[in-house]
């Protein structure tokens, strides 16, 4: 959250009095702890009204531990769309379900790995150097485990 609150105020003019507050605040605390997420979530959600076309990118969901989906699922996720901010997710097929019980009306897009695509980008990208008995054998090896991924 830190990160995309550092992110959103570099597209700010000013910084918003919100945060100027708890920078106050957590500016005499030794040491200085830090703030809570829901406190970044606000802070975040508020800043954000100057730039009414944010949109977020959360890439990699699956690839989140679980403690940090759900919180991510419980607060800062609903309290995005409910502000407006549209939010773009990728993720596993296996996480839908979850997502789909936070935002219920969201369209869902599925992408998924072709076999030939991948062949093909291999070959454009193996290095020059590696005998073509073993670049074959490479880009079959990686094609065939593609299965839709």
């Amino acid at each position: 959250m830190k990160c995309l609150l550092k992110q959103l105020l570099s597209q700010l003019d000013q910084v918003p009095l919100c945060l100027a507050e708890l920078l106050e605040e957590f500016q005499h605390k030794r040491p200085s702890p830090d703030p809570e997420l829901s406190t970044l979530v606000d802070i975040f959600v508020t800043s954000s009204k100057d730039l009414p076309s944010l949109r977020i990118i959360l890439d990699g969901f699956d690839e989140c531990d679980l403690s940090m989906r759900e919180r991510l699922l419980k607060s800062v996720i609903p309290q995005f769309y409910q502000s407006g901010i549209r939010v773009c997710i990728t993720t596993q097929t296996w996480l839908l379900p979850d997502l789909s019980k936070v935002v219920p009306e969201t369209p869902c897009l599925q992408i998924s790995a072709d076999r030939r695509d991948v062949g093909e980008y291999l070959k454009a990208n193996l290095r020059d150097g590696i005998k073509d008995e073993l670049k074959m054998e490479i880009i079959r090896t990686i094609s065939s485990g593609v299965n839709g991924m």
